[in-house]
């Protein structure tokens, strides 16, 4: 699956572990260089450290969805989203803020 991020073009792909009952998934660039590597699709995760790499616009990505969730899910009621930093108040993309809850 290709999607479009800022001005780049990048290619997801998503693979289902029967053993561990969930989705995965990896982000590559054009070139086949993995950013996000295997990441478990989890509700209301974020993959961790992508908003500091310089490889992927500013912003965040999160898992949306049931939880828990069965394979037919996604891209149904389970999906990755990304919110561009410009459209998240007071957001500075060189200074994560960590919080925990």
């Amino acid at each position: 699956y290709t999607c479009t991020l800022g001005e780049r073009q990048y290619e997801s792909e998503f693979t289902w572990r029967p053993r561990l009952n969930s989705w995965h998934w990896t982000l590559r660039t054009r070139d086949g260089l993995a950013i996000i590597r295997g990441f478990r699709l989890s509700p209301g995760a974020s993959p961790p450290r992508s908003r500091l790499d310089g490889r992927l616009p500013a912003g965040v990505f999160f898992v949306v969805g049931p939880d828990p969730y069965v394979r037919y899910d996604l891209g149904d009621t389970l999906a990755v989203v990304f919110v561009p930093a410009e459209t998240i108040p007071d957001t500075d993309p060189d200074t994560p803020e960590i919080v925990l809850g």
